[in-house]
């Protein structure tokens, strides 16, 4: 009896042990406070090099974007700006003019007062979303990193919000599966460079940017705006040589409630510890960094990397129970070898949302199956109960009573214990019992609901087609639902397309409607499925406006001097519609050419003849203009440019080009006879005066 005792009271004194353990963790890490006050310092080096003799520099600027920005959750205030600085673009902005040395230094430190604080979300944030604001919509494009056009990434993220109607749910159900199954990884494959979210869940690895990449990705391709947030964080992991480094979150869009953080990294779904402070926030991870600029002659500079450090000043108290935790065994004594079932009864006092993170401790020869860390998300007042399987060895000495203790666990420490105690002549219970009693309580706890919302709209390209043009209707088919809509059909008469569409996806068919009539024209084009049935109506109004083309046309573009020049087009209505009124004019310097006929019926060819020197000796442009109507008086014009050119002109055609030059153009006929009436007066003056001195 005595050794029975003894035995129960080491493994009192193991819980009590864990428990002092749990307690003096509080005692040092910063994830369990409720504020805490920081000094975040960031600074660098400038080094200037100077690449000739004569190089100069005038001005040089160091634009940083990382400091604590003041939201809800962190407010700061500026303790040195070393040297002064500006704001720009809501940047720091450090800038060093009339420059004497080669090495410049900058700093900046920030006094900071962050707070592990919940966003009260007290209602359902209803999905799918019916509307984003415009300043949040940029947070839904898709970038290079958050490519999430990425087939698995939309299929993943539709299933994970498959008929659920709150947005927190499915922030959280997405976040934990990447925390489930996306590993975090400092492989130097990941480390140096931000890796896109379709690497990262086709690898099923990243580091904190990249898997916040693939969160914000999945999030974006259901219509949920997420973005991107650059900080420093706490850790006490052992992969890392300093307490203190850069690191990356995730914040979510909630109507009405703004933006909410998400670290997975640290799982944290709906809230950060105090020791997260947000130093910028952006589209994507890409898009963060310090601009630096300098004005001069033949210069580099070389910047070492930026320093960044927190010193703690103050820390908070402890974070008062956000949940209230009972762990109970449902049976008492079993026997060595038997299963046993643990219930964690899970309640949220308050009146919004709290998630939390379910652990477990576990003693020697105790099994508890599925005990990996189980995250939830309790609503405003909720009480749930999650269920494992236990299992004590069976091989334990007959001559104990064994008292097993199991304490769960949140990670703001808190907490709740139980036991039972095992013997050899105890009751056993096999696996398949206390699996089906978690069965029968488990049993369609979860309740969805579906909603199909498949919006089906199209339009024409134009308002009016031509009888003779191509007619296009677009139709563009959206699914505003939670569900994922697969097999229908998209139909315009006989011409079909079978697309499955994910939630929140988008489809575009174009259909190309043939043997449309004059006038208006009615177009049904359907959508169906198993589960829907849409119809929208489109009209296409086809008229038949009088067109004329030019349908062939015939000449030399070069001729030479001693060939007649011929050219030769042919007319011709393209439309049903007759042309009216028609006025067909060939224009070439002196040469103009007009025909004029009441209508078009059929083809019409029209010639234009004249003589090689009637051209010039560079390119000839005639212009060809057909003037017409319709039945309604409108005036259309159909203008074309025919061009010919002479060649292997000898210098008698060049003579002979010049000469008819001149006779064409009675302007430069009198300048050329003005000329050579002053050479005559000069030549009789000069003759006159020789004379005389003779």
């Amino acid at each position: 009896m005595f050794q029975r005792r003894i035995y129960s009271f080491l493994f009192i004194l193991i819980v009590f042990l864990t428990s002092v353990f749990i307690v003096s963790a509080t005692e040092q890490n910063y994830a369990l406070v409720d504020d805490m006050t920081s000094d975040f310092s960031l600074s660098s080096t400038i080094q200037i090099e100077e690449t000739t003799t004569d190089a100069f520099v005038k001005k040089v600027s160091a634009e940083v974007s990382f400091y604590p920005r003041n939201d809800p959750r962190q407010q700061g205030s500026f303790l040195t700006l070393e040297p002064d600085a500006t704001n720009v673009n809501d940047n720091i902005k450090f800038i060093w003019e009339n420059l004497k040395e080669n090495e410049l230094f900058f700093k900046l430190v920030n006094r900071v007062k962050t707070e592990n604080e919940l966003v009260k979300v007290k209602t359902k944030v209803n999905f799918p979303y019916s509307k984003v604001p415009e300043d949040a919509q940029k947070y839904l494009q898709e970038t290079q990193l958050m490519d999430y056009n990425n087939i698995e990434i939309k299929t993943k993220a539709s299933k994970l919000a498959e008929g659920e109607d709150d947005a927190y749910i499915v922030a959280h159900n997405i976040a934990v599966w990447i925390s489930e199954n996306i590993n975090y990884s400092l492989s130097s494959l990941t480390a140096e460079a931000s890796l896109p979210a379709s690497w990262v869940i086709k690898n099923k690895m990243g580091v904190c940017d990249e898997i916040t990449n693939l969160y914000i990705a999945m999030l974006r391709s259901i219509g949920i705006p997420a973005k991107f947030v650059v900080g420093m964080s706490h850790t006490t992991s052992e992969l890392f040589s300093e307490d203190w480094g850069a690191h990356g979150w995730a914040e979510v869009y909630f109507p009405e409630y703004s933006w909410v953080p998400f670290d997975i990294t640290y799982n944290q779904l709906g809230y950060v510890d105090a020791s997260h402070i947000k130093l910028k926030e952006a589209v994507d991870s890409a898009k963060t960094g310090t601009k630096y600029e300098w004005e001069g002659k033949d210069i580099t500079i070389k910047v070492k990397k930026l320093d960044l450090k927190v010193n703690v000043i103050t820390v908070g108290k402890p974070i008062n129970d956000r949940i209230v935790l009972n762990a109970k065994l449902l049976y008492p004594e079993i026997a060595y070898g038997s299963y046993n079932i643990l219930e964690v009864r899970t309640k949220n006092t308050n009146n919004f949302y709290v998630p939390t993170q379910i652990f477990l401790s576990r003693t020697k020869d105790l099994d508890i199956l599925d005990d990996a860390p189980r995250q939830i998300l309790l609503k405003p007042f909720e009480e749930r109960v999650l269920y494992y399987k236990v299992r004590i060895s069976e091989n334990l000495n007959n001559n104990y009573i064994y008292n097993f203790y199991i304490t769960a666990y949140t990670q703001l420490n808190e907490t709740s214990s139980t036991s039972f105690s095992a013997l050899q002549d105890g009751e056993k219970y096999s696996f398949k019992e206390v699996d089906d009693y978690i069965k029968s309580k488990t049993k369609n706890t979860e309740s969805k609901k579906y909603t199909q919302n498949i919006q089906l709209g199209c339009i024409t390209e134009k308002q009016e087609y031509l009888l003779s043009e191509e007619k296009i209707i677009k139709c563009t088919i959206n699914n505003k639902g939670n569900t994922v809509e697969n097999n229908i059909y998209v139909c315009l008469l006989q011409d079909c397309e079978r697309i499955n569409l994910k939630i929140n996806e988008q489809f575009e068919k174009k259909f190309i409607v043939k043997n449309a009539k004059l006038g208006f024209n009615e177009y049904q084009i359907t959508a169906k499925s198993a589960n829907i049935d849409m119809l929208d109506i489109t009209n296409i109004n086809v008229v038949d406006l009088p067109v004329i083309r030019i349908v062939e046309k015939n000449f030399k573009e070069e001729i030479s001097f001693s060939e007649p020049v011929e050219i030769e087009f042919t007319i011709d209505k393209d439309s049903l519609a007759l042309p009216k009124e028609i006025k067909v004019n060939v224009d070439y310097k002196k040469l103009n050419k007009n025909w004029n006929f009441s209508q078009l019926d059929n083809k019409l060819t029209f010639k234009v003849q004249l003589q090689p020197y009637e051209l010039s000796e560079k390119e000839n442009s005639f212009q060809v203009k057909i003037q017409y109507k319709d039945d309604n008086g409108k005036e259309y014009l159909l203008e074309d440019t025919i061009t010919i050119k002479l060649a292997d002109l000898t210098i008698k055609d060049n003579i002979i080009l010049l000469t008819n030059k001149l006779l064409y153009s009675p302007e430069r006929l009198y300048t050329l006879l003005l000329i050579l009436l002053v050479i005559v007066m000069l030549l009789l003056i000069m003759i006159f005066f020789k004379r005389k001195k003779r």
